[in-house]
């Protein structure tokens, strides 16, 4: 059986000093005219497109054309093609590999002198590669490397061409392991040594004939103790029948041990009835995170006023604040949200008598005293919500910095400005509400009380002190109106 011609294979000596070079236009065409007496029209196809497209220097592609035609029909010319491309793409690696295969499944069709060739050429290319033994603890682990799975057990060997290559690693019950690694040409040795990650949880159930389950999994009853992926959520469920349902969400570190005790909740029908095993527990509700994001509006009523200065009646002194908050909501019950808010007062006319002088204006005339008070509060909120899907009462407690300006005039006095002034304190916010959520859109109202500090707040050049209490409190009601990416998530 007559066997096809190879294009020649040069070792990377003969290049560079020219004693051979790859054929010219006519040997190609003669190899072409052999190759289509012996091959089909669709193997014909590719390796000539192989051929014209490896004149062309496109290499990747005269590459995809060769390996069809070798899968179509293997035969070794198409094997040395092949690697004579992945040569020219500094694929050493791989062109070993191919010319290796050649030698070893098709040696009897390879004539001595191609055969030596392709010797010399392996060779000379195994200073351009790395033989890297890699060690695995456990020996189970999975390991890739650039994305290619690695075959075997504990100790593997792989021929790397030379450069960068990122490595990973994962088995279960650890820690998966990632690295970017840089060879040089010859051996090297990698050893990976994975980390545990899981976590011991022992779950003690107050009433004996209570069931436990874990992630919706029945386990035992009474008492359950195993492990558990760290750096996860599990939810733990301790349910008997005729009784409310326990559900406890944990995340565990990684080697941590923890023991949880857990009750039943009220009963709610036979409680004398056992549960049997295995029984299935209660569908555990999804759980909602995400980020979400609100715009506030507020009306605060302020008091004390500065020390001296009196309201005409039937005057609130309130004043609006508007602000954003950005939060994430880690749970069903609670997310934390930084907040940043201003807003200003305007109060007056009124009746202002300054420190140490007669009493004065007892009634306050229409251009009586008057000052302008400003708020900015920059600060973080923790939120506590019940677990409703669309309607949940909602609690905030919030502290942070907050920053005011006070400008007092009293031109019933003496027709010239008082002072301003301005002052950084901290402050602590409470809020209490409901809040409603139609699809992702979510609306809210509030009661509000902040309490800011003051005590530092002066007018003037002068440094005169118009508060003589060291915080000043605001009391209001306020809407809230935003956006809830909240995803449902489910234990795995």
């Amino acid at each position: 059986m007559r066997q096809l011609p190879f294009i020649p294979w040069f070792p990377l000596s003969s290049q560079l000093t020219g004693e051979r070079r790859f054929g010219g236009g006519r040997f190609l065409l003669f190899l072409l005219c052999l190759t289509l007496s012996a091959w089909g029209k669709s193997a014909e196809e590719h390796f000539a497109m192989g051929l014209r497209l490896f004149q062309e220097k496109n290499y990747a592609g005269a590459l995809a054309e060769f390996e069809e035609a070798y899968r179509q029909k293997p035969t070794p010319s198409s094997l040395q093609n092949m690697a004579l491309c992945q040569r020219a793409l500094f694929r050493y690696a791989e062109a070993i590999d191919t010319l290796e295969k050649m030698l070893r499944e098709h040696g009897d069709a390879v004539d001595p002198e191609d055969r030596k060739a392709a010797q010399d050429a392996i060779g000379e290319m195994q200073g351009m590669v790395a033989t890297v033994r890699i060690t695995v603890e456990p020996s189970n682990a999975m390991v890739w490397v650039d994305g290619r799975p690695v075959e075997g057990k504990g100790t593997r060997e792989i021929r790397l061409n030379v450069g960068e290559h990122r490595v990973e690693a994962e088995a279960p019950r650890y820690r998966p392991y990632t690295r970017v690694v840089s060879l040089a040409g010859g051996p090297r040795t990698l050893e990976i040594r994975l980390e545990t990650n899981v976590a011991e949880l022992t779950v003690v159930a107050e009433d004996a004939e209570a069931a436990i389950a874990i992630d919706g999994v029945p386990r035992s009853f009474g008492v359950w103790t195993g492990e558990l992926s760290a750096d996860a959520s599990h939810v733990i469920q301790v349910y008997r029948t005729g009784y409310t349902t326990t559900t406890v969400e944990v995340t565990l570190e990684r080697g941590e041990r923890r023991v949880l005790r857990a009750a039943l909740g009220p009963p709610t029908a036979d409680s004398n009835a056992r549960t049997p095993f295995p029984y299935t527990p209660p569908p555990t509700p999804p759980i909602h995170r995400g980020v979400y994001g609100l715009l506030t509006a507020t009306n605060y009523v302020l008091t004390p006023h500065p020390d001296g200065f009196r309201l005409v009646e039937g005057d609130t002194g309130d004043g609006s604040y508007f602000g954003l908050r950005l939060g994430y909501r880690f749970t069903n019950t609670f997310s934390l949200e930084g907040i940043g808010e201003l807003g200003k007062h305007t109060l007056g006319p009124g009746c202002y008598t300054p420190p140490k002088a007669p009493e004065r204006c007892p009634a306050a005339p229409p251009d009586g005293a008057t000052y302008k008070f400003w708020g900015q509060r920059f600060g973080v909120n923790a939120r506590f919500m019940t677990p409703g899907d669309r309607f949940r009462f909602v609690g905030i407690t919030g502290v942070g910095g907050a920053y005011h300006r006070l400008d007092l005039r009293t031109p019933a006095v003496d027709r010239r400005p008082q002072g301003e002034g301005a002052a950084l304190n901290a402050y602590l916010l409470l809020e209490g509400g409901i809040e409603l959520s139609f699809g992702r859109a979510l609306v809210g109202g509030m009661l509000a009380v902040a309490i800011d500090g003051i005590n530092n707040l002066t007018l003037g050049p002068d440094e005169l002190r118009v508060y003589s209490q060291r915080n000043i409190s605001m009391a209001g009601i306020g809407l809230r109106v935003g956006y809830g990416h909240w995803l449902p998530w489910r234990p795995p």
